[in-house]
């Protein structure tokens, strides 16, 4: 999945074969919570900031997916 790979990518670690960003809030909440800086003025973060209310796995992933390609840019 490319998008696993990217933030993999965004976390600093080497992809590993088998990711579970997308599936899993024990992965994801770490780069959630990288993304959430109040240093960082990076657009999105409150997408992802109205994402994480919803408590939806689906909706946090896209919306860190999106920080992620937001902030590379």
């Amino acid at each position: 999945m490319d998008n696993n790979k990217l933030i993999a990518e965004f976390m600093g670690v080497k992809p590993p074969l088998y990711m579970e960003y997308h599936i899993s809030w024990d992965w994801l909440m770490p780069v959630a919570k990288k993304c959430i800086n109040p240093e960082d003025n990076t657009e999105g973060w409150d997408n992802l900031a109205v994402a994480l209310t919803t408590c939806n796995i689906e909706e946090v992933y896209q919306a860190v997916v999106e920080f992620i390609k937001e902030y590379n840019k």
